[in-house]
């Protein structure tokens, strides 16, 4: 998958622990003449999963009736979710609750029957079935989609790619900048992970138009997802 790649190396300094290059002393938490580099890197890519988030809720007057007809209604949905093509692997249940109801009327709380509820998770790839899915899901009784969002299935991997490119180039900044000074890079002193890349802007958004069965549109865009990092390097600096 083609992907845009930016590398932007930020905020660079040189600290020496001393005055004169090579002298003894200290600077911050390091005992001898270092370079300080920040390096950053991102990629963009476009998310492959869409990732659904159900809610059965099932009303009843008694703890008995809710519970018979909230187990019901959930092997409903998941049969529906089968018969769609879904493993039952790939189908999580989740947060099962089995509660009271509770209701104001006339500004006092009074008890209304029992009500039961169970989330349901799973994962599409292919965009194009989006609203049959949706249009199903919704035709189901006392069922609610609370969430369908896009992600990057091997996104783990991505950052570890994108840090490790930051930390390169990082270190190919500080060995530019030490042999300005007629000096070369020792061994890493510092690597720190700054923050998860929530620092960087999002990407442009990229429209797509997708045809579902009958050359139906769909109405979802994934856009691009920007993963990023940024990394604070320390290397010790000795004369060449």
């Amino acid at each position: 998958m083609k992907y845009i790649l930016q590398i932007t190396l930020l905020f660079l300094s040189v600290s020496y622990a001393c005055c004169v290059f090579g002298a003894a002393g200290a600077a911050g938490a390091f005992d001898q003449p270092h370079i300080i580099v920040f390096g950053s890197a991102e990629v963009e890519r476009v998310p492959d999963e869409l990732r659904w988030v159900l809610v059965v809720k099932t009303e009843r007057p008694t703890a008995v009736e809710a519970a018979q007809a909230h187990v019901n209604e959930v092997s409903s949905v998941l049969t529906l979710l089968t018969k769609l093509g879904l493993n039952k692997d790939e189908i999580e249940t989740t947060n099962m609750q089995l509660r009271e109801n509770w209701v104001y009327r006339n500004n006092s709380r009074e008890k209304n029957g029992f009500w039961g509820m169970t989330g349901i998770n799973f994962i599409t790839r292919d965009f194009t079935r989006y609203v049959e899915f949706w249009s199903k899901l919704t035709s189901s009784p006392n069922v609610s989609i609370s969430g369908v969002s896009f992600a990057l299935s091997n996104k783990a991997e991505i950052e570890d790619q994108v840090k490790t490119r930051a930390v390169l180039n990082g270190r190919e900044k500080a060995e530019s900048l030490a042999a300005a000074l007629g000096a070369e890079i020792t061994e890493p002193l510092l690597i720190e992970e700054l923050d998860d890349g929530r620092y960087f802007p999002p990407g442009p958004v990229r429209a797509m138009a997708m045809e579902g069965e009958a050359g139906t549109s769909q109405p979802v865009s994934p856009g691009k997802e920007t993963v990023a990092a940024r990394m604070k390097l320390v290397f010790g600096l000795k004369n060449k």
